[in-house]
């Protein structure tokens, strides 16, 4: 159900939902953003961690930084030029 609306979906908080679309999506590719500057958060609130994704990407710089390091991640897995 969550990807039958888009292709992308921000914001999830459960890692058994994390594994069951995991599970049902075979192409499923997770990404975990983080910022080093951001104090994580309880376990209570988010039971899912950078280790059950398959890309974590660092954002500690600006947005343009960010949009950058995101477009050479998408052509490098495209196999496609920046």
């Amino acid at each position: 159900i969550v990807f039958e609306l888009g292709d992308v979906y921000d914001g999830m908080r459960d890692r058994e939902e994390l594994r069951s679309c995991v599970n049902e999506y075979a192409d499923l590719l997770t990404v975990w953003v983080f910022n080093p500057t951001v104090k994580a958060e309880e376990s209570s609130s988010n039971s899912i961690r950078a280790a059950d994704c398959d890309i974590v990407l660092m954002n500690a710089g600006t947005l343009p930084d960010f949009q950058r390091k995101i477009k050479r991640v998408f052509c490098n897995f495209m196999g496609v030029g920046v």
